[in-house]
């Protein structure tokens, strides 16, 4: 009984950390592409602010992801050399764009490389194992709708709210509020999709 509940438990850690490092990674991402759509935003010392937030949250994103696919070790469905294939593959993708196509903007789109190769990743070795894909959908579902409610205020707010009070204050702590839900309403998700399996 205690190794069923203990296998919950990871279950449900690998759950969390997967929506968690979904959402920071995307969101870090979005911030990304925004210093790219807008106008001279990458020259303006106004959006540094943006730079180091996106850089951020795509590192703690990348953690956090990676910790997922260690809890799918642990849960004994994959193997440390997933893992490791997976953590090397998306940075040996970023850098090799960096040397094939130096630009101004080369470290923006090596690191977009990276996170979209990592986040592929990660949910085709979730995807590989039948009996997770029922918290995968789950998890896709509730960290896509955090990262885009976020997304959708930084695209309202636009450029200017970087340039001007609040300086972007208002995305900050948007994106922090939807970060504490995303977890909770994932784990959630994850005890219910356990629930019927648990009454077979």
């Amino acid at each position: 009984m205690s190794s069923e509940k203990d296998q919950a438990l990871m279950r449900g850690t690998a759950q969390v950390l997967l929506a968690l490092g979904l959402y920071v990674l995307v969101l870090g991402e979005a911030f990304f592409l925004s210093l790219l759509l807008w106008p001279r935003a990458i020259q303006d010392n106004a959006f540094l602010g943006l730079y180091i937030l996106g850089l951020f949250y795509t590192i703690i994103g990348s953690l956090l992801l990676l910790g997922s696919l260690v809890s799918l070790v642990s849960l004994k469905v994959a193997s440390w050399w997933m893992v490791v294939g997976v953590a090397l593959v998306p940075l040996l993708a970023a850098v090799g764009q960096g040397l094939l196509f130096p630009s101004l903007v080369t470290p923006i789109i090596g690191v977009l490389i990276y996170a979209g190769v990592l986040v592929l990743l990660s949910l085709v070795l979730w995807g590989v194992v039948s009996s997770l894909r029922p918290l995968l959908w789950r998890t896709l579902l509730v960290s896509g709708s955090g990262a885009a409610l976020v997304s959708v205020l930084l695209i309202v707010r636009g450029a200017d709210d970087w340039k001007d009070s609040p300086n972007g204050l208002d995305v900050i702590l948007a994106s922090l509020v939807v970060g504490v839900i995303v977890p909770i309403v994932g784990y959630r998700f994850a005890h219910r999709a356990r629930a019927p399996q648990r009454e077979r």
